[in-house]
């Protein structure tokens, strides 16, 4: 049997994927092609990541159109970015997010994207996400069983704090794209909380000999696309013996990545540079990881 890959976050809900790129149109819809090449690079299940009721709306409607045309097992976590946090403001916002999830639970492996990022402040201020993130306490009340899917930036004592008030501490969940501190790694790992890697996490050779540290048990592997693609700049680069970049979005064509667009496809990108780094032939590696990422999101679906 084929080796197979999780990708355990892809903003497939995003507007490139619609064809729009900062505002300008290009193409047309095109997910189908990107799963198709998600397919025959041995991608088996794809965790859609929802950050605000926007994205929840849009990832059960590309889980509908979908999942009968593909052999990739369509998901999706439910949550509010923390940049997005403002929008829990909105009148009725919640109660719609949390009957959408009742009536699609089928379909959501996870609470997020929850958690803290004090990079993008201008977004919303810290009250508004630390307040924002205990609303969301809500869904761990109501859905215990799912895992946690955490985004922090620069944030995370302040994320570990919360975390220990409401009560999360022994569930399951992943700290996602992570591109923290040797010092940050081991909390986050002695807090009992597992790793997402992402070509974000692999762009400094600082970088790279944290990331090689995180045991293979507790490792997830993630395109976070269509961002955090492996860039020419990143240390992890040379790990690559082959990178198709794709044209300009300005030459389309259906058959070619799109430049600067990352998708699920490219997750064998994070696990050549993991298992090249970690000295671990590819075939342990994915086999392992795999596993994590089934045990961590999929074990209740079998």
């Amino acid at each position: 049997m084929a080796q197979q890959f999780i990708d355990i976050g892809a903003n497939l809900t995003d507007d490139n994927y619609f064809g729009d790129y900062h505002g300008k149109h290009y193409h047309e819809e095109d997910i189908d092609v990107v799963l198709q090449r998600a397919e025959r690079n041995g991608l088996s299940h794809i965790i859609i990541t929802s950050g605000c009721l926007n994205d929840f709306k849009k990832a059960i409607e590309i889980i509908n159109k979908y999942q009968n045309l593909t052999n990739i097992k369509l998901v999706t976590t439910v949550g509010v970015h923390p940049t997005r946090t403002n929008e829990l403001k909105q009148e009725g916002y919640f109660d719609e997010l949390l009957l959408l999830c009742e009536k699609n639970i089928d379909k959501v492996v996870a609470i997020g994207e929850i958690g803290l990022d004090y990079e993008r402040l201008q977004f919303s201020d810290k009250e508004t996400q630390i307040n924002g993130y205990r609303t969301l306490s809500i869904l761990h009340q109501k859905y215990p069983h799912l895992p946690f899917f955490f985004h922090c930036r620069k944030s995370w004592s302040d994320l570990c704090q919360l975390n220990k008030e409401l009560g999360y501490n022994g569930c399951k969940g992943v700290v996602h794209c992570f591109d923290g501190t040797e010092e940050e790694m081991n909390q986050i790992l002695n807090e009992g909380w597992d790793i997402g890697v992402t070509g974000n996490s692999l762009q400094t050779i600082e970088l790279l000999n944290v990331m090689k540290q995180i045991p293979i048990e507790r490792l997830h592997i993630e395109t976070d696309c269509p961002y955090c693609g492996v860039k020419k700049t990143s240390a992890g680069f040379k790990y690559l013996k082959e990178k198709d970049f794709g044209v300009k979005v300005e030459k389309y064509q259906k058959n070619k990545y799109v430049q600067r667009r990352n998708e699920p496809s490219n997750i064998i990108d994070i696990a050549i540079i993991m298992s090249s780094i970690k000295h671990i032939s590819l075939f342990d590696f994915v086999n392992k990881v795999y596993s994590n990422s089934m045990n961590m999101y999929f074990s209740r679906m079998n």
